[in-house]
């Protein structure tokens, strides 16, 4: 829902980009469809009609979005077409992995014993060993799926794009017109599945066919991806899964009540907060303590402890880096690591006294960002603590890098 807003642009580009990805949706519906008609491999005209179900989940987000384009609608109405077409794409895809897994298995597993993908390849399976029986079974139950048929989980999921769709057409006369190509696709789509079907449980199986022993723990697996067609389309379970896809996450602010009360009440909302912190992570992890001490910098005999120095603070700073990981991640924040500042690669095997002077310019901005979050994050107590002890450690490191300054710079290795 990228496209919400009360600009008129925002809802113009909503508009557009729907009914863009409307005519994707019957391209794609049409080209699959009429690609899988004419495949004589069972496995490619899987395949083709793979492209045509994309289509029919393209169109759920084309009409979502024309949904959302519509600035004259109550906004509480808006909502509710737009949930129905969320719900209606993610019901098709939790169908679909199901039912295209289903058909899938049966050509690997029947190219296995006939050494055939093709639709003769498939004559007659129904009269070879029980096995065999219960995959042309599950072959049929998948195949109407795929069509949409009732009472199988294809049959409610397609049902819930086409209504999306059809509420959609309220908003701009092209979705309608789209309801009526995916319509006919539909039909078309059962003619190319029948031809599958006819094969496998009407048509004579030759002679010098290879003969077909399946496995009955194969089959069972089947069986297994079988199961949820049936659950999905005519149990209690689809109701639960259509609340579950409408309902979706809690709003915004149920969102930041909830972690109020976890974490404290934030002056800075929750997002930025994190953003916050996860900038300054990445500036002590990219520090150029940091990558002096990975660079192979040179040390004579009278910088040796100022090296050791750096290499404490950096081992130092690496821990604290740790600890801000692990705030951030039991925020579920994404977690962005930086690189260091490209100025950087020219610091490789330089002398680290030559160096001192620039590592405390960069600790002091280093301390000073720090300080600066202190305030800013006064009022979200867990971080605010934590940035507040790594602000101490890292004036503390300022201190002892000034008391380790030479009176004169070694020269360049």
């Amino acid at each position: 829902m990228a496209f919400q807003g009360s600009a008129e642009v925002l809802h113009e580009l909503s508009l557009f980009f729907g009914i863009a990805l409307g005519v994707c949706a019957a391209a794609s519906m049409t080209f699959g469809n009429l690609a899988a008609y004419t495949q004589d491999n069972v496995k490619r005209l899987l395949a083709y009609s793979t492209i045509a179900h994309a289509g029919y989940m393209l169109m759920a987000i084309s009409a979502l979005l024309v949904i959302l384009s519509n600035p004259v609608s109550a906004e509480d109405a808006q909502y509710a077409s737009a949930a129905l077409c969320v719900e209606g794409l993610m019901y098709y895809i939790a169908v679909y992995l199901f039912m295209n897994l289903a058909a899938f298995a049966v050509v690997a597993l029947v190219r296995n014993e006939t050494y055939r993908e093709d639709i003769e390849g498939f004559n007659g399976l129904i009269s070879c060993n029980t096995p065999t029986k219960v995959l042309c079974i599950c072959m049929a139950f998948s195949f109407f799926s795929l069509v949409g048929m009732p009472p199988f989980g294809g049959f409610f999921a397609k049902m819930l794009i086409f209504y999306g769709a059809f509420q959609a057409g309220t908003v701009h006369w092209f979705l309608w017109a789209l309801l009526a190509i995916g319509g006919v696709n539909t039909v078309f789509s059962l003619f190319y599945y029948l031809r599958v079907l006819k094969a496998m449980f009407i048509a004579p199986r030759a002679e010098e066919s290879r003969p077909v022993e399946t496995p009955a723990m194969v089959s069972a697996y089947v069986v297994l991806l079988t199961i949820p067609l049936l659950a999905l389309g005519a149990s209690p379970l689809q109701q639960d899964l259509s609340a579950t896809a409408r309902n979706g996450p809690p709003p915004p602010a149920a969102r930041s009540l909830d972690c109020g009360a976890r974490c404290g009440t934030f002056s800075m909302n929750q997002t930025d907060s994190n953003a916050r912190i996860n900038a300054l992570l990445v500036q002590l992890n990219r520090s150029l303590v940091q990558y002096v001490h990975e660079a192979d910098t040179y040390a004579n005999g009278a910088s040796q402890g100022l090296l050791d120095l750096v290499e404490s603070i950096a081992t130092r700073q690496r821990e604290d880096v740790a600890r801000l990981v692990g705030l951030l991640d039991e925020r579920n924040h994404a977690i962005n690591f930086g690189v260091f500042p490209v100025d950087y690669t020219s610091l490789h095997y330089v002398a680290v006294s030559y160096l001192l002077d620039r590592l405390i310019a960069a600790q002091q901005s280093l301390v000073d960002e720090f300080e600066k979050a202190k305030t800013e994050l006064s009022n979200d107590p867990a971080a605010a603590t934590v940035i507040a002890e790594i602000a101490q450690a890292e004036q503390s490191a300022l201190e002892k890098l000034k008391e380790g300054k030479q009176p004169t710079p070694a020269a360049t290795a």
